[in-house]
Formats: structure tokens, C-alpha cells, sequence
């Protein structure tokens, strides 16, 4: 019996170790899963915002691209419609020429009864001047 009590006395020691052994371990695994999961609601939060400042930066991006496209849209119309009246204007100065052509061609048939065509440029339409003047633009014309 004796032997008995010894060993279960002695049992009850190393049991006791196991257990204490065992509890430290529970005790360190649940700190790290602790601290493991802090880690990771901190990591889910900072991506959460980074996702939320991206979300930003594009809606920014967004109104300033759909601005631009409206610039472009109203300088576009404004353009279009410039480009209409000159064309007008090409019709009605084609149908002078062609009158002024007219013209010249009866004047000059006719000049024989003493009418000189006139050297003047104006005068000869039909004809570009001797020298033109340089085409230019100005620098804006064509700024997005």
C-alpha cells in the first residue's frame, strides 16, 4: 500500500508539472491568438481604408475627367458652329467670285471699246495676289 501511496504521490507531482505544463501552453496559445487576431482586425481595417481612399481618389478622378469631357463637348459645339458660318461664308464669297468672274470676262470681252481691266488685286478676284500673307494661329486654338 505503501507503494502504492508513493506512487500515486509521485504521480500526482509530475501530473501536477503536466498540467501546469499544459495550462502554460493553453495560457501562451491563447495570447497569441489574441494578439494574432489584433494584428489581423488592424490589418482588415487599414485595407478597409486604403480601399475607401482609392474609392475617393477615383470619384475625384471621375469628376474632373467628366469636366474635361464637358469642356471639350462645349469647345466642340463652339468650333461646329464656327465651322458652319464659314462654310456660309465660303458659299457666298464662291458665288461673288463667280459673279465678279462673270463680270470680268464682259469687261475684258468688251475692251475692245477702250475699258482697261484694272491692276489693282480687288479688282481681279478670279486671281490670287502675288503675295500672300502668312496663315497663323493662335497658341490656345488647340488646348485640351
Amino acid at each position: 500500500m505503501e507503494n502504492r501511496k508513493h506512487a500515486n504521490a509521485s504521480f500526482g507531482v509530475e501530473d501536477d508539472e503536466r498540467y501546469t505544463t499544459v495550462d502554460e501552453k493553453k495560457r501562451r496559445r491563447m495570447v497569441s491568438n489574441r494578439e494574432s487576431a489584433r494584428r489581423s482586425r488592424m490589418k482588415r481595417e487599414r485595407h478597409t481604408k486604403d480601399l475607401n481612399d482609392q474609392v475617393m481618389r477615383f470619384m475625384n478622378d471621375r469628376k474632373e475627367i467628366v469636366q474635361k469631357i464637358n469642356e471639350v463637348g462645349q469647345r466642340h459645339g463652339a468650333i461646329e458652329a464656327e465651322n458652319r458660318i464659314l462654310r456660309v461664308q465660303r458659299e457666298e464669297l464662291s458665288k461673288r467670285l463667280e459673279s465678279a468672274e462673270i463680270v470680268a470676262s464682259y469687261v475684258v470681252g468688251t475692251s475692245t471699246y477702250g475699258v482697261d481691266v484694272p491692276q489693282d488685286p480687288w479688282f481681279r478676284p478670279w486671281q490670287p495676289p502675288l503675295q500672300s500673307p502668312p496663315i497663323t494661329t493662335s497658341a490656345g486654338f488647340l488646348k485640351f
